[in-house]
């Protein structure tokens, strides 16, 4: 087993990261076994040794020393734009430092077209799959995060900023010349999209700041 970046160096095996963005201890512990489990898969397809780090909010991936282009991927339970809209900040502020990311959703059907989110309820087998071809598209493919699938469109972030700042959905409607109605249905779909049920829910995960 390579335990160290000055081992792996030796054999010729770079070395990235894994950053485990979540405050679920039992996804934590889980997704760290797995990716253990798959050290001599990733070795033997990729030629890279993963390194796991855990943080609990977006302001700590700022304090990590990782550049772009190391392959390094981010593994999150939420979808980390959601605090930059909040915050104000630009969405390749966010991921900075990673090649790769996923999101791993508490839904029971995520997006069937997305190549960046799997249900929570998914089995192992298909965690791993996923795992590994995140770290291929980041390495072999080199697929910058910034131009991956986007999780919300400009339209939906729009409508995020203003649930997430108070507006009613009244005053949202008027100005975005819309029927209340066509709110309330949009920021339904959005909250199943952010794997949430209600604005309570949606503060939570925004609480991850």
């Amino acid at each position: 087993m390579f335990n160290s970046i000055s081992n792996v160096s030796e054999y010729g095996i770079e070395n990235s990261m894994m950053v485990i963005l979540t405050r679920n201890n039992y996804l934590l512990y889980g997704l760290k076994a797995l990716i253990n489990s798959m050290t001599p898969k990733l070795l033997n397809e990729t030629s890279r040794f993963y390194d796991v780090m855990h943080v609990k909010t977006t302001e700590d991936l700022s304090a990590i020393q990782l550049k772009k282009g190391q392959g390094n991927i981010l593994i999150t339970d939420f979808d980390p734009r959601l605090c930059a809209i909040s915050k104000g900040k630009s969405f390749e502020s966010i991921f900075e430092a990673f090649d790769g990311i996923m999101v791993i959703k508490n839904t029971r059907n995520p997006e069937e077209n997305s190549s960046v989110c799997l249900s929570l309820q998914a089995s192992i087998s298909q965690i791993r799959r996923r795992i590994l071809n995140t770290v291929k598209n980041a390495i072999l493919v080199k697929e910058p995060v910034s131009q991956s699938e986007q999780l919300f469109t400009l339209d939906e972030a729009l409508l995020l900023n203003f649930i997430i700042k108070g507006f009613q959905p009244e005053t949202i409607a008027s100005i975005l010349k819309l029927d209340v109605k066509q709110v309330y249905a949009r920021r339904s779909r959005l909250y199943r999209k952010a794997g949430v049920k209600s604005l309570q829910e949606l503060y939570n995960q925004i609480s991850c700041m």
